[in-house]
């Protein structure tokens, strides 16, 4: 496969993350640091799921979740993200219908990402949005296919 728009075949299968970044007008930042993991899966019968993390995720100091302290919390749930739902495509773009997500507010949405495959590469860009202080920018991921 070329450079091109991807279609629904094109996306089947586990891709690995390589990259995730905010990019804006002043350029790349990248939230969760340069060394992100995470799977997304597409099926052929239309279901996704999507798995983001920081790589240097603390652990938490007790196994017991009710004693842990509110910052734990804070820090395991701003460094880990998941969602699941159908897919579909739409002139350039796959949308995720959310199902489930570990931010609730997800539930029911339908996320837009623009789509582009080089190779074993596929970039998901999100539209436009409101990054952290205000600013605007968009969300890129980047994955590798897995065999």
């Amino acid at each position: 496969m070329g450079d091109k728009r991807p279609s629904t075949q094109d996306l089947v299968g586990t891709w690995r993350l390589i990259s995730y970044a905010e990019l804006d007008d002043t350029g790349a930042t990248y939230p969760w640091g340069e060394n992100v993991v995470g799977r997304i899966t597409y099926e052929p019968g239309g279901r996704m799921a999507v798995q983001m993390a920081r790589s240097d995720r603390p652990r938490l100091s007790a196994s017991d979740l009710a004693a842990l302290k509110p910052d734990e919390y804070r820090e395991a749930f701003l460094s880990y993200f998941s969602y699941f739902g159908r897919y579909t495509m739409q002139e350039g773009a796959v949308v995720h219908h959310v199902e489930s997500a570990s931010t609730a507010d997800w539930v029911g949405t339908d996320q837009v990402r623009y789509c582009e495959i080089a190779g074993r590469r596929l970039t998901l860009r999100t539209p436009q949005l409101d990054l952290t202080d205000g600013r605007k920018g968009v969300l890129v991921a980047v994955w590798e296919r897995m065999e």
